[in-house]
């Protein structure tokens, strides 16, 4: 955001710039679903990635009339596999030692 802020992006690296966002909030979001659940990393991640998925398609179609079309679908695409890699790797961590 201190980036954003700072100068004024021309418009074609904002829409990236979210998606990357939202993919590496995805891959930490499923992950930390999974880890918090213990097995089923991919179950658990892609069930983060649609819930979000679905989160910010009510909250954008709250601001603005969203259409189907192929950014969304991209969108629902990168977030089905980032949170599903999370919470795969989220499964896989292993517990710190006290």
């Amino acid at each position: 955001s201190l980036l954003l802020s700072s100068n004024s992006p021309p418009q074609g690296v904002l829409t990236p710039m979210a998606i990357a966002a939202l993919c590496i909030g995805s891959f930490v979001g499923g992950g930390v679903s999974a880890k918090l659940a213990g097995e089923k990393g991919l179950i658990m991640g892609a069930g983060t990635g649609l819930l979000l998925f679905f989160v910010l398609l009510i909250a954008g179609t709250a601001v603005q009339l969203v259409g189907l079309d192929a950014l969304l679908f991209l969108r629902l695409t990168l977030l089905l596999i980032s949170a599903s890699l999370g919470g795969v790797v989220g499964v896989n961590l292993k517990k710190r030692r006290r």
